[in-house]
């Protein structure tokens, strides 16, 4: 009965005598494409032009819409709204409907647009191309009674982020304002050093704690502390020795804002700033320490461009660390390992909604360091490693990713096995 209701208020729209003007989808980047809207669906809007024909364009490059006549929309909630779709601010439209009035709506919680027939059906005919068969009826969860559940009228889809960027969490912005991630995980990380006189073999364990929240509009800030265990095997002919030390590393925090949103002309563009403190324990004389024992300031950029489906990216940032007091037994030392210049670039593929696989190059180059003002040769390093990963969406919000890092050079541990679970709240 509610949708025959709606069927023929539908019909009641499309009858009714309109101003003779066009359709308009306006992008982010500024251009106005007017004709008439086809279909809009989660993938695609399709709309003809008198003079360009057909025209397909990405879903993710609609920033305002505008039809002349009225159009059946179907929101992610399930809601179905017969109205004029009018230009609103900041990403939303209103629909101009004769019976709920004026309703503000965000352009994410619309799932579909379609024309009407004169039937007051639903109609799709004549839509070409990729996205065409995706206008689909939502199906209605319904009450104990049978009867339909009501949903808040432009109820916002749970936010889990683009599956292709999932893995670039910690050098991206993907959080609304409010929203908050939390995450953690296990690492194991594997070096070992074979010559003719010595054996050595490091291990690491580490379990890290991590926290993102979305602070405003393209901005979201992060903290991280980790949990770490190391042991270190030393073997001389007939002799071993082991250490090993377990306890809290470094904590480091960052703040990440979008300079530019990515449009047709050019990728998006994200800094980032962070500062480490040596909280963790400091090297003594056996070599091993769960920090770096220096306060640290980091700076960086991020580039990112999707070409679907695809996301391509690519950053620089510098790293310098102050200098610290190392005391090694009896002696003092004044330690400064100057500035680290690291670089990353790869890709993230979506297999599907829920899957994505990525790889990427992570390097950095550290010149030599000084102690007591004097450079120790051979100090520098430029370690480069591979890192790939799968990220899967267990649940809406929740995502696991187990990976693996491979060293390129002897400057990087052999390899580094790890699984990340990372949750999100809020919308």
């Amino acid at each position: 009965m509610r949708r025959a209701l709606f069927l023929c208020i539908a019909a009641a729209l499309v009858a009714r005598p309109t101003p003779a003007c066009a359709d308009e989808v306006i992008l982010t980047y500024g251009d106005r494409i007017s004709g008439h809207i086809i279909a809009v669906t989660r993938s695609v809007v399709q709309i003809e032009s008198p003079g360009a024909g057909l025209i397909e364009i990405q879903r993710r490059y609609l920033e305002q819409l505008h039809t002349d006549d009225p159009r059946i929309v179907t929101l992610v909630s399930g809601d179905l709204i017969a109205g004029q779709i009018v230009p609103g601010t900041e990403r939303t439209v209103t629909i101009r409907s004769p019976v709920l009035g004026d309703l503000r709506v965000p352009l994410d919680t619309i799932a579909a647009i379609q024309a009407v027939d004169p039937s007051g059906q639903a109609s799709n005919e004549g839509v070409r191309g990729r996205g065409a068969g995706s206008v689909r009826t939502p199906v209605r969860q319904q009450g104990p009674t049978g009867a339909p559940v009501q949903k808040p009228i432009g109820q916002e889809p749970e936010d889990t982020g683009d599956i292709r960027l999932i893995f670039l969490r910690q050098s991206t912005v993907l959080l609304r304002p409010g929203q908050v991630e939390v995450e953690t995980g296990m690492n194991y990380q594997y070096t070992q050093s074979v010559s003719s006189l010595l054996n050595a073999k490091f291990r690491q364990f580490q379990m890290p704690f991590a926290a993102r929240v979305g602070l405003f509009d393209r901005a979201e800030a992060s903290v991280a502390l980790p949990l770490a265990y190391v042991r270190r095997d030393l073997g001389f002919a007939d002799t071993a020795v082991s250490n090993d030390e377990a306890g809290v590393g470094d904590v480091t925090a960052a703040f990440n804002y979008e300079l530019r949103r990515e449009s047709a002309g050019g990728p998006d563009i994200i800094s980032s700033v962070g500062v480490g403190v040596p909280t963790g324990s400091r090297p003594g004389v056996e070599g091993l320490s769960l920090g770096t024992a220096h306060w640290s300031a980091t700076v960086g950029v991020q580039l990112i461009k999707i070409a679907d489906p695809v996301a391509l990216f690519g950053g620089i940032h510098f790293e310098h660390q102050f200098p610290a007091r190392y005391f090694l037994g009896d002696d003092v030392h004044d330690v400064d390992p100057g500035t680290t210049g690291g670089y990353n670039f790869g890709f993230g593929f979506a297999v599907n909604e829920d899957i994505s696989l990525s790889a990427q190059v992570v390097g950095s180059h550290q010149g030599d360091l000084k102690s007591d003002g004097e450079r120790v040769f051979a100090s520098a390093r430029e370690p480069v490693s591979l890192r790939t990963a799968l990220t899967v969406q267990y649940a809406g919000g929740t995502f696991i990713e187990p990976s693996v890092a491979i060293g390129l050079n002897d400057d990087t541990p052999d390899f580094t096995l790890g699984v990340s679970l990372t949750h999100r709240f809020g919308r």
